[in-house]
């Protein structure tokens, strides 16, 4: 059994801030998508006149974010089946219909579409688990969120979140040894044991939790040293697979930077960011996410062949991919959620259920 009493601050105002940071991630993934993937995928170089490439690293806030929000909602859930079914009204239901929309656009758009097999395989999220490749390539990160999700609600199942700082300390010391381990003796894990085990990751959502404990004050002077710590991890960590992973050199930098600009959040340092417009981006961030990337690379691949510009191509999938994700969200994500939570709060007997699950 889970149980916990949240803290009082967890209780106040919803934090707007980080809703705003999970819409400018998700605009910036997709610029960096839009641009530099685009242009190297396709042989050209600079055709909008910038390549975002920085906008990849909007990714490593999203883990930072999901280390925050998974800690406060693991520790407002009573039962391991409370946290179970927030984290599956929260992903599955506008996944599902992201990856199917996908693949019927893909079929029409790309003259080497993914196959049924695939299509099968992702509607579990554990297909890299298995050596089958993702429908779209940002489904990558949702495997490494899956990992996470598992491993909290192992950890709190155990008992091990009662002492967050020594749980972290555990998860750091094992990413710092992992990662010497693969520089130093040419030891080379799977991309899916490396999302299994967060090999690559655990700093970020570690750094996640720590912001959470300061902020609802419950953080002392250890918790910013493990910050320290999270950031010294940085240096040593053998990121390989995806190009827009920055360089070791770099990526202490951009921590740093997501860190300052995290605490800054926590701390109603960036409430002049929050508008109707950049809310609405929040909202529809995770949506955005899901179905950006191949079909707007493939709707500007194909207007491209047909002679248009290569701004007017942009406009098209940057205002396709806002619709569609638009109508995720309003239509499917946030209903689904609810009838989930509701449905689960009446057969536990316990209307409050779906309100502390978030």
């Amino acid at each position: 059994m889970i149980h916990s009493t949240p803290p009082a601050k967890a209780k106040g105002r919803r934090l707007l801030e980080l809703d705003v940071l999970r819409g400018f991630a998700a605009v910036a993934v997709l610029l960096s998508h839009y641009t530099a993937m685009y242009d190297h995928l396709n042989g050209v170089q600079n055709r909008l006149g910038f390549e975002f490439t920085i906008g990849g690293y909007g990714v490593l806030l999203f883990f930072v974010i999901s280390g925050f929000v998974i800690k406060m909602t693991i520790d407002r859930c009573n039962t391991w089946k409370d946290f179970a079914i927030s984290r599956f009204s929260r992903i599955f239901p506008a996944y599902w219909v992201a990856l199917v929309i996908t693949f019927l656009l893909l079929l029409w758009l790309k003259e080497k579409p993914p196959s049924i097999l695939q299509l099968v395989a992702n509607f579990t999220m554990l297909q890299r688990f298995f050596g089958i490749q993702h429908i779209d390539a940002v489904y990558w990160t949702l495997n490494v969120e899956l990992s996470f999700y598992i491993w909290i609600m192992l950890a709190r199942f155990c008992g091990l979140l009662k002492n967050i700082n020594l749980l972290v300390s555990l998860a750091l010391l094992y990413q710092l040894l992992i990662s010497l381990l693969q520089t130093h003796l040419g030891i080379r894990f799977s991309q899916g044991i490396q999302a299994v085990f967060l090999m690559e990751y655990v700093n970020l959502f570690s750094a996640g939790i720590l912001f959470f404990e300061i902020w609802s004050k419950r953080g002392n002077l250890v918790s910013w040293v493990l910050l320290l710590w999270c950031l010294f991890n940085a240096l040593f960590i053998p990121f390989r697979e995806f190009p827009w992973q920055p360089s070791r050199s770099w990526t202490i930098v951009v921590d740093l930077v997501i860190f300052v600009i995290f605490w800054m959040a926590i701390n109603s340092k960036l409430t002049w960011m929050v508008s109707r417009v950049t809310l609405y981006l929040g909202a529809i961030s995770y949506s955005l996410y899901l179905v950006h990337d191949e079909v707007g690379r493939a709707v500007m691949k194909r207007l491209s062949d047909l002679g248009y510009s290569p701004h007017a191509t942009f406009i098209v999938a940057l205002a396709l991919s806002v619709i569609l994700a638009t109508l995720i969200t309003y239509l499917v994500e946030k209903p689904a959620m609810k009838f989930l939570r509701r449905f689960y709060a009446q057969m536990k007997g316990d209307e409050s259920a779906s309100n502390r699950i978030i």
